[in-house]
Parts: C-alpha cells; sequence; structure tokens
C-alpha cells in the first residue's frame, strides 16, 4: 500500500508534498515495528539525514538572494518525527555536516565545492578548532547558546537554521569532505 500510495501522490497527482509525507510515514512506521519487534537488540538505520531528523518543519535555509532564513520544508513530517513520537528513549539521531572540501551534485553530475560555512556557525566554530573529526552530543550539557537557533550545513550543504538539540541528538563533524566514487 505505502509504495502504491507515494508513486499515485508522486507520478500521477504531482503532489510532491504529500508523497514525501506518505513515504516518510510508511518509513517511521516500518521502523517502529521494527524496533518494537526486536526491542532486546540494537538496531543500527543508515538513512538521509532529512528523513531521520525531527521537527524539520521548524528548520529554516539561508537564501543568498534575500539574506533571510525561510523555512525549508514547513509541512514535511519525517520519519524521525514518526519514530521520536513512539520510540523516542531507544533512538539517537546523528546529523552529519563538514567544513569544507567536495560532494557529488547529482543535478550537474559532477563534484562541486562545498559553499563556506556561514560565520558563527556550528561549521565555522569546529573548524577554528582545527580538528580534522569531531563529534557534538546535543543530548549532554549545552552550551545556553546551542538551546537557540543557530546555523549548520547537515542538509545538502546549505546553511540552515535550527534549535539543532530539537532535530538530532548529535552531529558527525569532518573538516574536509570527499566526494563518493563509483569503484566497479
Amino acid at each position: 500500500m505505502g509504495y502504491a500510495e507515494f508513486t499515485q501522490l508522486l507520478a500521477v497527482e504531482k503532489d510532491y508534498k504529500k508523497a514525501g509525507n506518505a513515504r516518510d510515514k510508511y518509513m517511521g512506521g516500518n521502523l517502529n515495528w521494527m524496533i518494537n519487534k526486536f526491542s532486546d537488540r540494537k538496531i543500527i538505520v543508515w538513512g538521509a539525514t532529512t528523513h531521520l531528523s525531527r521537527n524539520l518543519d521548524k528548520v529554516a535555509v539561508y537564501d543568498v538572494e534575500t539574506d533571510k532564513f525561510p523555512l525549508l520544508a514547513p509541512e514535511f513530517i519525517t520519519m524521525g518525527n514518526y519514530t521520536h513520537e513512539t520510540n523516542n528513549s531507544h533512538i539517537y539521531t546523528i546529523g552529519f555536516s563538514a567544513y569544507g572540501g567536495k560532494l557529488n551534485d547529482w543535478t550537474k553530475g559532477k563534484a562541486v565545492d562545498l559553499i563556506e560555512p556561514l560565520d558563527g556557525s556550528i561549521e565555522d566554530l569546529l573548524g577554528e578548532v582545527g580538528n580534522d573529526f569531531g563529534f557534538v552530543n546535543y543530548r549532554s550539557d549545552l552550551a545556553p547558546w546551542m538551546s537557540q537557533p543557530f546555523v549548520s550545513k547537515p542538509y545538502g550543504n546549505g546553511n540552515v537554521l535550527a534549535i539543532w538539540p530539537e532535530v538530532f541528538d548529535g552531529l558527525f563533524y569532518i573538516k574536509n569532505m570527499e566526494p563518493s566514487s563509483y569503484n566497479p
């Protein structure tokens, strides 16, 4: 039912918002089922940061042209929302971000440079420390400013504003990202 509904909404009705919400609802239901079925085990889910995060409806992305932060997806309910509603104590979600380097841009079919992090962003601050890797545990005792909106780059290399402890439980940082490559 889930795939059929997703395909109908996407291909026939061209309603990308409803299709995305339907897909994430089914993904969340599947993960909740797995968590309950295998409650005595640890489960590692590797997925797109967007789907695993929660409260995406409160996340704003930087628009260079207007120099403002409009909401990224105000009506999008992610798989992370569905799983955290019922299994919050069993889930730890990690976002990934980088200071610089390159990524493969599938829309252009080639590797492109990462954009510069905005001054005061978490990547800017971690970059000043100079470590190649870092981890921020958003569930630990945080500095007061981390409970307020601040900028990070975990979604497709864009500067994004959010109260990150409400979106992820932790952030894995690398200084220099390399684009993925195909090795047959």
